[in-house]
């Protein structure tokens, strides 16, 4: 079913996505992966296209769509696991750029390849768009309110485009883990983790990876939310 497909993540570089790649890119036709930081970059896998990019940059993303649409390459799966690094402060200590920071690089790249990517998906009546939210979206977690706004704002995204593309054979999912041992909550002071860890036991990437090739390769329409 997936030998023939294209596969794009939006933050393929990050930990669950590095993860995710190197342990399923032999399972689909193309893989690109988009990455910011070379350090990150991925494997040179033969059928891995490495993409540098700035996804909060509307110029880049317009390159990136413009070099997608020359090689022809339109995605069968889109996989969003694009985010900033998490930002733990009380509301009063935020700046409203904090917020604009998590819609440039969460949810206006992905809402860019969607659009770009919607109308091949219904030609071929196949596709799949999965994003990464988080159980913060119903344990709300305190001092951490832009990363839940954004958060919400893609629940609603994709909740809208489950509705609006229902009649066609296109999928849409969401992944809600709970806290990931990631180099993404570094910024985190260790209590809170700590106290995280004794409430639900902190997952891991390859269990996150595992959980999101099963959403990929399920042939029948996968609820919208999942929480892990």
């Amino acid at each position: 079913m997936l030998k023939n497909k294209t596969i794009l993540l939006l933050g393929g570089s990050s930990s669950i996505g590095s993860e995710f790649i190197n342990n399923y890119y032999k399972k689909f036709h193309t893989v690109i992966s988009t990455y910011y930081d070379s350090d990150n970059k991925i494997k040179n896998y033969k059928n891995v296209i490495n993409y540098k990019i700035n996804l909060s940059k509307s110029s880049e993303i317009n390159k990136f769509k413009k070099f997608l649409n020359s090689n022809k390459l339109f995605p069968d799966i889109i996989v969003n696991l694009a985010a900033p690094k998490l930002k733990f402060s009380r509301f009063e200590n935020n700046d409203y750029n904090d917020y604009v920071s998590n819609f440039e690089i969460q949810l206006k790249p992905f809402f860019e390849i969607v659009k770009f990517s919607i109308k091949k998906m219904q030609k071929n009546n196949f596709g799949k768009v999965i994003c990464l939210l988080s159980s913060s979206i119903i344990d709300l977690p305190s001092y951490m309110n832009p990363y839940i706004s954004c958060k919400y704002a893609l629940l609603g995204f994709m909740s809208g485009l489950a509705s609006e593309y229902k009649k066609y054979d296109i999928d849409f999912s969401n992944i809600s883990p709970s806290m990931i041992q990631t180099k993404f909550i570094s910024n985190i002071p260790n209590e809170f983790v700590s106290l995280s860890n004794q409430k639900k036991k902190l997952l891991k990437t390859d269990q996150v990876s595992k959980y999101l090739y099963k959403i990929i390769r399920s042939k029948n329409k996968n609820k919208l939310n999942n929480f892990i």
